[in-house]
């Protein structure tokens, strides 16, 4: 009779784990995690230019990056989201952006000014489909050539003194 009891509590005890285990797994498929709703996400995307020649830059460093405050010291930090070279035709294509805030976009080539440009989202429900713009097309980036001068090179063409043959 107690082995029975034993075997009843048992089962018991397995029938409310596995409804507690399903109820937490049904809380978190709807896009949450934890109770709290899971920010959309998005994508930025665009092509880098030589401004003078027209041409793309092929393996300029693109990077994303948002001004957040630290709460150890109360100060801004910057803190980097993403960031990527570009391709041989100059496209870049930044994905997993969270929503929110102000965004600051660069860009750093060698032999090129570097380029800052700031942006946020459009959040405002404008397509037609009710759903808030995802993406955003900062088109084509035209970076200026750094120009350098370099001072006169002189080849003094004497013969050394000592010769070692």
């Amino acid at each position: 009779m107690r082995i029975k009891a034993i075997f009843e509590n048992a089962g018991l005890g397995l029938m409310m784990l596995s409804l507690l285990f399903s109820f937490s797994l049904c809380a978190q498929t709807a896009g949450s995690f934890g109770g709290q709703r899971a920010l959309p996400t998005a994508r930025v995307y665009g092509k880098i230019i030589d401004a003078k020649t027209g041409k793309p830059v092929e393996f300029a460093a693109v990077q994303l990056s948002r001004v957040k405050p630290d709460s150890l010291t109360g100060t801004t930090k910057e803190n980097i989201i993403n960031g990527q070279l570009t391709e041989g035709n100059g496209d870049f294509n930044l994905e997993g952006i969270a929503l929110q805030g102000e965004l600051t976009f660069k860009v750093s080539a060698m032999g090129y000014k570097p380029y800052e440009q700031k942006f946020s989202f459009n959040m405002q429900r404008g397509n037609g489909q009710g759903s808030p713009t995802l993406d955003k097309d900062l088109g084509n980036i035209k970076i200026e050539p750094s120009a350098i001068a370099l001072n006169e090179v002189s080849i003094d063409g004497t013969a050394p003194a000592f010769e070692l043959k």
